[in-house]
């Protein structure tokens, strides 16, 4: 049932292009239970994900809170997994796409911008409107074309394992272009 409805977003999307459909579309969490996608969620970050983050770039972040820096962490994925993330990252701010729910079930429906593409640079605005961030003395870590938007706002913009094209991007606007081995799974 959700894969239609899912696919018949994407249809009637696609005019954008497909990346943009297929990154907007969060039909597959209509009728989903709030509580179980919140436990679903800290089983997979607790148990998949975190275990499999670079080390290197765990060093990175550890070394950038140490210098003061204030961490901010912007994703498309659901909030409730990009919120669990923040914890294991001790990270204040973070932004996720914040998934509407009536009752005790998820919609499918988006409850604000979704931060891809443009819409994570408007979020970064709007922190920086609140929170007076400087970010031409700050560094962005991005893999995705889609974070090309955003990058530039930053002094010192990094491409962090990236898709050919951001690579493209970064290297035609002499970005710094990184690449972090994932984690090991722990058994």
């Amino acid at each position: 049932h959700n894969l239609l409805r899912m696919l018949r977003h994407f249809l009637k999307n696609l005019h954008g292009g497909a990346t943009p459909s297929i990154r907007l579309n969060k039909w597959f969490y209509a009728g989903f239970s709030v509580k179980e996608l919140q436990k679903q969620a800290r089983q997979f970050v607790d148990r998949y994900l975190v275990q499999r983050l670079s080390q290197e770039g765990l060093r990175v972040l550890e070394h950038c809170r140490r210098q003061g820096c204030e961490i901010v962490l912007l994703s498309g994925a659901p909030t409730i997994f990009v919120e669990r993330l923040a914890r294991h990252l001790h990270v204040r701010f973070f932004f996720g796409a914040e998934l509407q729910h009536s009752d005790e079930f998820f919609t499918g429906e988006l409850a604000n911008p979704h931060p891809f593409g443009p819409g994570k640079r408007d979020m970064l605005l709007e922190l920086h409107a609140r929170r007076a961030i400087d970010f031409s003395s700050s560094l962005a870590f991005a893999n995705h074309h889609s974070d090309a938007h955003h990058l530039e706002l930053f002094g010192r913009p990094i491409a962090v394992n990236p898709t050919f094209r951001l690579a493209r991007i970064a290297r035609r606007r002499g970005w710094e272009i990184q690449f972090f081995r994932s984690g090991e799974r722990v058994r």
